[in-house]
């Protein structure tokens, strides 16, 4: 089974692991990063084929985050997956606006990450 990269980042480190845990027997590698700033320097350093974003976390917000992958030549390509708390109606237009390809509601489960992850699922309506 080849083995597909998530770059997975959120300021609370129990955020980070759970996809890990989730996703440890579907072929999935977790790279974790505490920061937007540590998640742009993990993109510049190695290829990814999706990144979980959080959306709220200090200095740089996963909005500001995503739309620097968007507009940048080189990660345009890669699917961005909102991870938040955050699911009312203005939050989730503000995040599709900033670019993001699907929006993922934490609590998580292994299905509903499975499926944010896949390259042609469209996050379900509210």
């Amino acid at each position: 089974m080849n083995s597909r990269r998530v770059l997975v980042v959120d300021d609370h480190p129990v955020n980070r692991r759970l996809p890990g845990m989730l996703l440890r027997d579907s072929g999935w590698q977790c790279v974790e990063a505490d920061s937007g700033q540590a998640a742009l320097a993990a993109l510049r350093e190695s290829p990814f084929d999706c990144v979980l974003l959080d959306i709220s976390m200090p200095v740089m917000s996963g909005n500001d985050v995503c739309r620097i992958i968007k507009a940048s030549a080189n990660l345009k390509h890669l699917r961005v997956v909102a991870y938040t708390a955050h699911a009312l109606d203005e939050t989730r237009n503000s995040i599709l606006q900033a670019g993001f390809d699907f929006i993922l509601v934490k609590p998580i489960n292994r299905r509903n990450l499975l499926a944010a992850l896949e390259p042609d699922s469209a996050t379900p309506a509210p």
